[in-house]
């Protein structure tokens, strides 16, 4: 059996282009190719030697060096990769600057850690050479876990068993496969202490960094909801007693953070007591559209839910509508799913969603809600329009 993943990328648009991110993917790959040997593309040993960490005589200038020089082309390309995959959103939200610095913070941790491992766990190895990135990309994803565990993760992959192979592109979430990645590095790192040498790849460079990633974005978690808790405190302190009250606070608070979900279903909740169910209804739809942006599908039907419950109906696409009617068929909640879907297929949109949720529509009606007329008249309806291509034209 033969199992390959590699995450591609998130299923996300950026607002920004990541600068840090690009300029530390090509420096890899400048400093990868000027001392690679041609043609098999791989750096020599003396080289190696020159420029590597070696764990019994570590300098701060063999760290630095070390942190930029992979072995081989697919060390480099595993490793620009995984940096492209969760680089982007992380730069996007601390800034190029942060950014740069957190992966050279991540690396040497890496680093330290890996020594620290040769020297009590493998001693065997204390001659062998350190080198490359995957601990500066092990932090990010440990900053990634703990921020974006819910995001949606574009993944390659490939098995073969046997006679019977596949491989594709699909989506995951980013927790499992982050996950799967660290129980890799954990069951390997314990190979490595049990023979009592590495096997070529820095296992505990990756725990270590991966572990300083977590703290770090555990820490800084908790001091941006301290920070948010003081402003919020003052703004209540400055303005509750005046004529604006609670809808202000509402409305300043999604001012500060306008793309952060929680702020904008607060906002929604506050206007929608006090009985402004237009605005209630605006702060909804915007939170419900960040959910399926950043694909937590869970926190969009959250915010679907309550404006129901309030009585406000959300606007939404059609996409999303389809996105929402689908985690409502995965909670079994099959009348509002159906609903969902009728809606899709009679709105006055063109839209390619529309075949798809007339024949999900028909499936619900017969397979849960005991409406099998009902369901066969809507099968028989997208069997027509199959028939009839210049309808389903219409509809894209």
């Amino acid at each position: 059996m033969i199992l390959f993943f590699l995450p591609i990328g998130l299923d996300r648009v950026y607002r920004r282009l990541p600068i840090a991110t690009l300029f530390l993917c090509a420096l890899n790959i400048v400093v990868f190719l000027s001392l690679a040997g041609w043609p098999f593309l791989r750096v020599s040993d003396e080289v190696t030697l020159e420029l590597a960490l070696i764990a019994n005589t570590p300098t701060f200038s063999t760290m630095m060096s070390a942190m930029f020089l992979n072995p081989d082309i697919a060390h480099l390309l595993v490793n620009v990769v995984f940096l492209c995959a969760f680089g982007p959103i992380i730069e996007e939200e601390v800034g190029s600057v942060l950014f740069f610095m957190l992966y050279i913070v991540g690396g040497l941790a890496g680093e330290v850690a890996q020594i620290g491992a040769i020297q009590h766990l493998v001693p065997s190895n204390e001659m062998k050479a350190i080198i490359g990135a995957s601990g500066a990309v092990s932090c990010l994803m440990g900053i990634f876990a703990v921020r974006y565990s819910y995001a949606r993760v574009k993944v390659m992959y490939a098995y073969w068993i046997v006679v019977f192979a596949r491989a594709g592109i699909t989506t995951i979430s980013a927790g499992l496969g982050i996950g799967i990645w660290l129980g890799l590095q954990i069951v390997l790192g314990a190979i490595d202490v049990f023979f009592r040498h590495t096997m070529g790849v820095g296992h505990f460079a990756h725990l270590g960094a991966f572990v300083l990633g977590l703290g770090i974005a555990a820490t800084a978690g908790m001091a941006r909801q301290a920070r948010h808790d003081q402003v919020r405190e003052k703004i209540v302190a400055d303005i509750k007693e005046g004529p604006l009250g609670e809808a202000h606070i509402a409305e300043l608070s999604v001012m500060a953070s306008p793309n952060d979900y929680h702020r904008q279903l607060a906002a929604g909740h506050t206007l929608a007591k006090l009985e402004d169910r237009e605005k209630a209804c605006e702060h909804y739809t915007r939170a419900l559209t960040l959910g399926i942006a950043a694909g937590d599908r869970d926190a969009a039907v959250e915010a679907y839910d309550a404006a129901r419950t309030c009585g406000i109906s959300p606007q939404m696409t059609s996409r999303e509508r389809l996105t929402i009617a689908n985690v409502m068929m995965e909670m079994e909640r099959y009348r509002e799913a159906a609903d969902l879907f009728d809606a899709i297929y009679e709105s006055p949109d063109k839209s390619a969603e529309k075949p798809v949720a007339l024949l999900r529509s028909a499936q619900i009606r017969i397979e849960h809600l005991q409406l099998p007329e009902d369901g066969e008249r809507l099968l028989r309806k997208f069997l027509d329009e199959l028939q009839h291509p210049l309808r389903l034209v219409e509809h894209r």
